[in-house]
């Protein structure tokens, strides 16, 4: 009883929120919550009925769809912090603990990808305000400045050449969502020259404050030395079929609107179908299932899977990368997905 009393009382000071409910008629009710969860949740402590943030309960449904009783959702944006989100089921309980994501963290965490050690990632932090309030050394590196010469100073009018009108609307529809992601290629001044840079731009509150990150990578060579395929990637029609692997093009609604040759042949659909949908391939459907993967993509963007399927009567492995592309309403959205052989 005494170590019973003890894993209690280290539950409940402990510095992560936990939470456990359990769901009833559609609705969530709370079980227990923790001193950490109960700060989150004070506005909701009048009551045994939870009315959880929308991307909670989004979290929440694509956990219930899982086999595993244990499952972990990274990087979601709830309580104007970054967590992740981790669940177990007991029964019909769920268990979760929410592990704050440290924004300075969460840069250096991007920067261990960085291959060789190289400068191959740009990563610059800005406000609300567009001021930039953190850097790493590659984009120091690009810009030939020293990082107490570049914080502070508004990063589009100081680095980003271009009509500053156009450059404040695209900054302000980032800051009017609550989340917002958002992908495009600017020129930017270097240190003696001015490079193209291919930007993944994200919001994240943290402590009430909208902080923009802004992860690029150079394109200037690529672009320069490739003026054929520059031209080519303006339209997804040209060089489809020329394309390494296998290549399809998924509207919201989950039917495939292109296919390429190899994408065809491999998942065996004849040349004369007008109309597939992606659960109407079956390995697609037994193994991903579009309604599934369509949860699982919204956080991250790009999602992997890797199965066993049988091509010309031998077991062959494929690695399949699906990434979601966004407009502004839900029905322009749609997704990309390579499919390639690869040794298990």
């Amino acid at each position: 009883m005494q170590n019973d009393n003890f894993i209690v009382d280290t539950i409940q000071s402990l510095a992560h929120p936990i939470l456990i409910i359990k769901k009833e008629k559609e609705e969530y009710s709370k079980l227990y919550s923790n001193i950490s969860m109960d700060t989150l949740l004070k506005p909701h402590q009048k009551t045994e009925k939870l009315e959880l943030e929308e991307e909670l309960l989004t979290a929440l449904e694509v956990y219930e769809k899982q086999e595993n009783k244990q499952y972990t959702i990274q990087n979601v944006t709830i309580f104007n912090s970054l967590y992740t989100l981790n669940f177990t089921k007991t029964d019909n309980n769920i268990f979760i603990m929410f592990v704050e994501t440290d924004i300075k963290e969460d840069f250096h965490n991007i920067m261990l990808h960085e291959i060789n050690e190289l400068c191959s990632i740009i990563i610059v932090i800005f406000n609300a305000d567009g001021k930039i309030i953190d850097v790493n050394d590659c984009f120091l590196n690009f810009v030939g400045l020293k990082k107490e010469e570049v914080l502070l100073k508004n990063f589009f009018e100081t680095f980003i050449p271009g009509d500053i009108k156009i450059l404040s609307r695209y900054f302000n529809e980032i800051l009017l969502h609550s989340t917002h992601h958002q992908h495009f290629v600017t020129p930017m001044k270097g240190a003696d020259k001015r490079y193209r840079i291919n930007w993944q731009v994200s919001k994240i509150i943290k402590n009430n404050e909208s902080y923009i990150v802004a992860v690029g990578s150079d394109v200037s060579k690529f672009l320069d030395e490739n003026s054929d395929l520059k031209r080519q990637i303006t339209s997804i029609k040209v060089g489809f079929n020329l394309f390494p692997f296998s290549v399809g093009y998924i509207n919201s609604q989950g039917i495939f609107i292109k296919m390429n040759t190899r994408f065809m042949n491999m998942f065996q659909i004849a040349e004369s179908t007008n109309k597939i949908n992606f659960d109407d391939i079956k390995i697609l459907k037994e193994k991903i299932g579009f309604d599934v993967m369509k949860e699982h993509i919204q956080f991250i963007k790009e999602i992997s899977y890797r199965f066993t399927m049988d091509i010309a009567g031998k077991p062959t492995h494929l690695k399949i990368d699906i990434r979601m592309l966004s407009g502004k309403k839900e029905a322009s959205k749609f997704y990309i997905l390579v499919a390639q052989k690869i040794s298990k």
